[in-house]
């Protein structure tokens, strides 16, 4: 449904029921379920999309924003204890974005050119059974986790084509939960990852070249009282490079 902010059209969309749902590039938010266990599915088409009860999407240019309210869709029956807690989330994100020529940015994640996101979500309900004693996982519930994210060519610097062909991709997330359990008063966790890269145009088939350096939160006392080992939630495994690497296309 069109709708007119500030003057601008604007797609309103409201999807329920099972979705694929992926905030950015998936770092925090892109992955519902696993296909582990009889749970399993041909390669060429994994099962990742969340239950509902749904998400609202408004997609505008340059600005575009969702809100909420999923379940992640395990099953430790299925997955013979394996699986993540199930987990039940509210939450919202909004992006600044700039398209590339001829992109939906509002709609697709790689038409973006350049674009930063804000992302909160709460958790409502997870699964604190036996299962997850001890484990990274183990305290989800009512945990308030809140992400910065960005990438593409988003430094204005002309010498060198830098404005043109640098690209810096990052995230930084940040868990709370002061009502854990799992043996923790506390939750206080972070995780992030950095991603410069430079493509040189002036060479044949322009090969890129980037480093990712990725890093998470951790227990440096195992015995305190204070959770810092970073849950990765609903990772998405699609940005996920190694370290150093050179790409080309």
């Amino acid at each position: 449904m069109p709708v007119h902010l500030a003057g601008k059209s604007q797609q309103l969309t409201v999807l329920g029921g099972r979705q694929a749902f992926a905030v950015d590039d998936g770092f925090l938010i892109g992955k519902g379920t696993y296909s582990a266990g009889s749970r399993g599915a041909w390669w060429y088409a994994p099962r990742f999309a969340f239950s509902g009860p749904g998400v609202i999407k408004l997609e505008g240019n340059p600005v575009r924003a969702d809100i909420f309210m999923l379940e992640s869709n395990a099953d430790n029956d299925i997955d013979w204890g394996n699986d993540r807690p199930k987990t039940k989330f509210v939450g919202f994100d909004v992006s600044w974005f700039r398209n590339t020529p001829g992109g939906h940015g509002e709609s697709t994640y790689a038409d973006r050119a350049a674009y930063v996101t804000l992302t909160y979500f709460h958790v409502r309900d997870a699964d604190t059974s036996s299962h997850y004693d001890y484990s990274a996982r183990g305290d989800r519930n009512g945990m308030n986790v809140a992400s910065l994210s960005w990438g593409g060519t988003l430094v204005p610097f002309r010498p060198l084509d830098i404005s043109k062909n640098f690209t810096f991709y990052g995230s930084f997330v940040s868990q709370q939960n002061s009502h854990a359990g799992n043996g923790y008063k506390s939750v206080e966790a972070y995780g992030m990852y950095f991603e410069p890269g430079y493509r040189f145009t002036m060479l044949p088939w322009q090969p890129q070249i980037f480093y990712r350096y990725t890093r998470y939160g951790g227990n440096k006392n195992p015995n305190g009282t204070v959770k810092h080992s970073y849950d990765t939630f609903f990772l998405y495994d699609g940005r996920d490079y190694p370290e150093f690497c050179a790409v080309w296309l």
